[in-house]
Parts: structure tokens; sequence; C-alpha cells
């Protein structure tokens, strides 16, 4: 099997392609690449795919470059990455002499493989953590989401990326692929576009799950309130029994009577006995 692709480092991509007859400007350069992107020149592609670690997604990327002039594709990467991704598409090609758009279409389709699945994880996750903040289990819920919401938002940019490179390479303008290679970028498109409306909903998702732990927070808040309201109003009537007899007038009643201070202690625990069952009655203990 025939394949026209290589893989080579920046600086050979330098040395071969920017100081030569390609590009003229710095400023053309895809090595400065912080997204995924493609340019549809005269008779050549360029562009970068910045692809997220899914293990960590809130570490660094992978950045690789690639360069597609008639049918051979050059690969740029000081890494493995684009090594080991072409080893392993290797296998999945049959007999056949591959062209460079059917190598990047291919490995367009092996970046967002199984990727399906992996989103799948994320709503088994955002489901978990409805459930524990259902059973009030709240923990460090806040910065938990707020980190999966984070990774959220990088696959969603990626995604929407992905999209739009296969949009425009479908779309053809500068008129160097074939008809097939044209549907196998839509077909790619349609794959990314699907997962970047996955990942939209699952954004919604969190952000319906962080505002369902705002409002236990508030309830919980609004428990606490409500408990010392009533502790305080229960206690008002002995705060007032206790500012006047601090006044220590010698005609206060009770005040040289034997009985003076166990009258009053009794009549305070009938007053605060009274206002729980008050309390209790009007429902606003439950």
């Amino acid at each position: 099997m025939k394949m026209s692709a290589e893989v080579i480092t920046k600086e050979a991509y330098t040395e071969q392609y920017e100081k030569n007859q390609y590009f003229g400007y710095p400023e053309n350069s895809i090595t400065c690449a912080r997204y995924c992107k493609a340019d549809l020149l005269a008779d050549y592609v360029l562009g970068a795919f910045v692809i997220p670690d899914k293990e960590r997604l809130l570490g660094k990327k992978t950045w690789i470059g690639y360069f597609l002039i008639k049918d051979k594709i050059t690969f740029i990467d000081d890494g493995d990455f684009a090594k080991e991704m072409i080893e392993q598409l290797v296998f999945g090609w049959k007999e056949k002499e591959i062209n460079g758009p059917y190598v990047l279409a291919a490995c367009m389709e092996y970046l967002i493989r199984e990727d399906g699945i992996f989103l799948q994880k994320y709503e088994e996750k955002l489901s978990a953590f409805e459930e524990r903040l259902l059973e009030g289990k709240i923990g460090e819920f806040d910065r938990k989401i707020l980190t999966i919401r984070r990774e959220l938002l990088i696959l969603d940019s990626y995604y929407q990326q992905l999209r739009d490179i296969g949009e425009l390479l479908a779309e053809n303008s500068n008129h160097l692929f074939e008809k097939e290679e044209c549907r196998l970028f839509d077909i790619f498109s349609g794959r990314a576009a699907r997962l970047h409306e996955q990942t939209h909903t699952l954004k919604e998702y969190s952000m319906q799950i962080r505002e369902m732990y705002q409002s236990q927070i508030e309830l919980r808040q609004n428990k606490i309130m409500k408990f010392l309201t009533i502790v305080t109003t229960i206690f008002m009537p002995l705060t007032l029994i206790t500012g006047w007899y601090g006044m220590n007038f010698l005609q206060m009643p009770e005040r040289n009577s034997p009985y003076g201070y166990p009258a009053v202690m009794v009549i305070s625990v009938m007053i605060v006995l009274l206002e729980i069952w008050y309390f209790k009655r009007k429902g606003w203990l439950d």
C-alpha cells in the first residue's frame, strides 16, 4: 500500500516550505496556531489541530500542523502523536493507494473516535452529581461542577472548530478535492456537529445542576435564618422580663418576696412552652 503522507518537525517544515516557495510572511505560519484551523489557498491546504488531552482536559494540548498539496499531505509534529496516529490508521485501510485528502479525512475521524462514548461518561457523571445533590450530599460540589463545566467548554470549542474545518473543506472553494473526498469531509462535519450539540447539551445540564445546587444552598440558609428567627422570638419576652427586673426600682413587685425569683422562673418557662406550642400549631417549626 502506498500512502502519500509524511511527518516532519517544525524546524524541517520551516526550512522546506516557509522559507522557500510558499510563504513570504511570518504571520502565515501555522506553527503559531492556538486553535484548530484550515486555510484553503490557491493550490494547497494549510492548517493545524490543537488537540486537548481527554485524560486531562485542563492540561496541555497537543499541537499538530498539516500541509496538503495535490495528493500529498505533510504533518508537522515535534512529538510522536502524528506518527502513531498514521500507524494506527494504516491497519484500517485496504491494499490500495491512499492520497493526501483521504489521509487528512481519516486523521480527522481519528481525532473524534469514540468521543460519543467519552461524552456519555460525562452525562453519567452529571447524573450522579444530581442524585447526590438530591440526597443532600453537597461536599465540594461547587468546585467539582465548575471543573466539569470548564472541561465541557474546552470540548465545545474543540468540536466547533473541527466542525468548521470539515465544512470549509467540504465546500472545496479552491477546487482541490474530488467529489468523493468532499463527501468524506462533509460526513466528518456532520459527526463533529453532533458531538458539538451533545457537548452543548451537557453544558446546559451542568448549568441546571449548578442552579439546583444554589437553590439547595439558599434553602439551607433560609432554614438556618428561620431557626434563628424562631429562637430570637422565643427568648424575646424573657429579654423583656430581664430588662424590667434589671431596673432595680425599690417598688418593683416580688422584689422582697421569698417566692419572687421562683415565680419569675416558672413564668418564663411557661412563656417559652406556650410560644413553642403556638409555633408548632402554626407549622413554623416544621
